[in-house]
């Protein structure tokens, strides 16, 4: 029996991601061999590292052990037919991507819930199975490989950077007389506030100067005697490309370019290396916008997509043609019977252009499809496939990725809670009281008095005459509240509010309007910008507000990801199950072959015995009693080897048959998967970001405001200003988030 490896304790961590060097790991094992000190304490106490280096080393080394204890959870819900393993795996995926992101460590039983992947009794039933496996012992990890799949933030590998090259600038300050010890450390202490509750990352000099500890002129003086006056902002800027070599892979129409990152190194993927890295494969046409890319780059996406080129429109294929107006304001109303959309054919022709700029002419394989309709509920397809009629009364609706629905209207006198059951999906729903969390909503509109404690997915408009309250909602259209309270949105339109949001998360395409309203401990990410009365309180939690950042695009593409790669697993368990069962098979006949030569041999052995002279007759008869026995036994085996064979055999051909049904159905669904994407991107496509943030009242010192290449803190506490990202001194390649205060005259 083998047993699992060891946790990696903190000092194994600080010397895997370069903290400290190997004679500093011996010199801490042999103090702590001598005092028996930790090695938090130890690392302090030698000064190898920074506090905050010591906490981030602390905090890795505590999510492996909440990561092993995850593994064994999942391992036993999929073992009790809770959850099967792709839900178990997608779990453990989001797990690390919110450590990675937010530094929370969430226990994958939460998630799973949250998720409605198991309930909360389940969890339970596991989490009692699995301290009953463990008793007193603490779930041991997988040692020092695990490790590799922690890889450093962008910003955290800066931020050590940094306060490395700062140490130096410190002791200058000090030997110059510039600055006291006392307000060096506070500057420091700031610092390193900054980056721990906001992840700004910035010089020593900055902070001492905004302090008023320095001038611009002492701290530009240091600076030139360090000869890095000059050092740019992104110090990853003047990496070597080949450190972190960046692959770059078509789709097999050259249709569609993805960008394939590898884990970083010291330092990580920039958009420069991106660009340079199309340049060199000839990748001119259809490149995703900057802001797309670097927000991808940002969050340390593995594996995205860089480029997609433009279809071609061949003559005497058809497009769907609506015979409503899909952009109308006013609901419409339509009656069972009502012909929706139909076929028209394509008289012009469009050429198509690829990723490398070439002219496509032809029409391309499961992208250029115009013949099939998209058909949500409510819709009927006519027998030729060629129109769309409606199947009951309702509200037509083509949603964001063309699909189009009729939504039956669904009133609702009282709360939608338990007693009234569950919500029929994908209706024009309205509430005349609360829509509580008694079973998730899919809806296709919904008005309601307030929504609290639910999970809502929602096809169009989303207006609460009153509020929202600890809710999870995802919708393609608008959400208008008086407040947002404890709830995370996520919306392809504008968040609009009248009074407050606080304590939320919010991430859209569209606008974020809170014209009279606060924004209060919230983190706020409006691709189309945001206008607020004012932002954060002294008493609360600062707040992060982002403008023209692709967030929301990026969540949806790493959805249609997981689906796809969903989509494809029933095929490869299928096809490895093909390739077991043929190699058990293969097994089989060779141990039928050794028996059969076993068999042979046995048999002409005892032919030989009966052959022999008849004074050895005892003899011969007790040998060839045993040959029979023998004989017996293998001609049993063989028998039951042959059968076991067969039944293989058979389980392989039904398996056989079952695989071009089972590969044509996930290929249809990766297909329409990837019509999505397309769609998706070319909606984005057509959708600008707008980089300003106003505030028309006073914003809370701390706020950290980003847009898509920059972010700055407000060092103190202003009042009437806009916001926004332009050129740093006169460049194209560098941003600043620029503060213009508003005539306080002006309204």
């Amino acid at each position: 029996m083998t047993h699992p490896t060891a946790p990696p304790s903190v000092g194994e961590v600080a010397f895997k991601y370069g903290t400290i060097n190997k004679q500093q790991l011996d010199r801490l094992l042999e103090l702590q061999g001598e005092t028996g000190g930790s090695f938090a304490a130890l690392m302090h106490q030698e000064q190898m590292a920074t506090p905050y280096q010591i906490n981030l080393i602390e905090l890795l080394q505590e999510f492996l052990v909440l990561r092993q204890q995850g593994e064994k959870f999942g391992q036993i819900a999929v073992k009790r037919g809770f959850a099967t393993k792709q839900q178990v795996d997608l779990a453990l995926k989001k797990q690390l991507k919110q450590f990675r992101e937010e530094k929370s460590r969430r226990m994958i039983g939460d998630i799973l819930v949250e998720s409605g992947v198991i309930t909360a009794g389940q969890r339970q039933i596991i989490a009692e199975e699995q301290r009953q496996i463990e008793g007193d012992n603490p779930v041991p990890q997988q040692g020092r490989d695990s490790l590799g799949k922690m890889a450093l933030t962008h910003e955290e590998r800066r931020f050590l950077m940094i306060r490395n090259q700062d140490k130096t600038f410190a002791a200058t300050v000090i030997q110059k007389g510039f600055a006291t010890k006392q307000q060096v450390d506070r500057a420091m202490e700031t610092q390193i506030k900054a980056f721990k509750r906001h992840r700004a990352v910035t010089l020593l000099g900055d902070v001492m100067v905004t302090e008023g500890f320095l001038t611009p002129g002492q701290c530009n003086l240091i600076l030139a005697d360090q000869k890095s006056l000059n050092v740019p902002d992104d110090q990853s800027e003047d990496m070597n490309p080949s450190e972190n070599k960046i692959n770059i892979t078509l789709s097999p129409d050259a249709m569609e370019a993805w960008a394939e990152i590898p884990e970083p190194g010291i330092s990580p993927a920039t958009l420069t290396i991106l660009k340079a890295a199309m340049e060199t494969k000839g990748i001119s046409h259809g490149i995703l916008r900057a802001e797309t890319l670097q927000c991808c780059l940002d969050k340390g996406l593995p594996r995205f997509i860089l480029a997609r080129g433009n279809l071609p429109v061949v003559p005497g294929t058809t497009r769907v043609k609506y015979l409503f107006d899909v952009d109308a304001k006013e609901p419409i109303r339509v009656k069972r019977g009502d012909l929706l959309a139909e076929l028209e054919k394509i008289e012009q022709a469009v050429p198509g252009i690829d990723v490398f700029g070439n002219t496509r002419g032809k029409a391309l394989p499961h992208r250029t499809e115009p013949s099939v309709f998209n058909c949500g509920k409510g819709v009927r397809l006519a027998r030729d496939c060629t129109r769309v009629f409606a199947a009951g009364s309702g509200t037509p609706f083509v949603s964001l990725l063309g699909q189009l629905h009729v939504f039956p209207a669904v009133n609702v006198l009282d709360d939608a809670d338990m007693k009234f059951g569950a919500i029929e999906t994908h209706a024009a729903l309205t509430v005349s009281g609360i829509l509580t969390g008694a079973y998730p909503v899919k809806a296709g509109t919904v008005k309601a008095r307030e929504i609290r404690d639910t999970r809502l997915e929602s096809l169009g408009d989303i207006t609460v005459s009153i509020g929202i309250t600890n809710a999870v909602i995802k919708t393609q259209g608008n959400v208008r509240a008086r407040y947002i309270h404890n709830s995370t949105i996520e919306a392809f339109g504008d968040v609009i509010v009248d009074h407050e949001i606080l304590d939320s998360t919010i991430t859209i395409s569209g606008r974020c309007l809170a014209l009279k309203s606060r924004i209060i401990a919230s983190t706020v990410s409006a691709k189309g910008g945001v206008s607020a009365l004012g932002v954060g309180s002294d008493v609360t939690e600062p707040c992060h507000i982002s403008a023209a950042r692709e967030e929301h695009l990026i969540l949806a593409l790493e959805r249609i990801e997981e689906d796809v790669d969903l989509a494809g697993q029933e095929l490869r368990n299928l096809e490895k199950n093909i390739k077991d069962l043929g190699k058990s098979i293969d097994q089989v006949f060779k141990k039928m072959v050794r028996l059969k030569r076993l068999y042979d041999a046995a048999k002409a052995e005892k032919a030989r015995h009966q052959t022999e002279p008849k004074d050895q007759s005892t003899r011969t008869a007790v040998l060839v009693a045993a040959l029979d026995k023998k004989l017996t036994s293998a001609i049993n085996a063989l028998k039951n080897l042959n059968h076991r064979k067969r039944t293989m055999a058979q389980a392989l051909e039904n398996l056989n048959k079952h695989e071009p049904a089972t590969r044509q159905r996930s290929e249809s669904r990766v297909q329409a998967l990837e019509r999505n994407r397309f769609q998706l991107l070319e909606w984005n496509r057509q959708s600008l970001g707008l980089a300003q943030i106003i505030v028309n009242g006073p914003m809370a010192e701390g706020t950290r405001l980003s847009g898509p290449f920059s972010s700055t803190i407000v060092m103190q506490t202003c009042c009437r200003a806009t916001f926004t990202e332009t050129p740093k001194h006169g460049t194209l390649e560098k941003f600043e988030m620029v503060c213009k205060e508003t005539n306080p005259a002006k309204t």
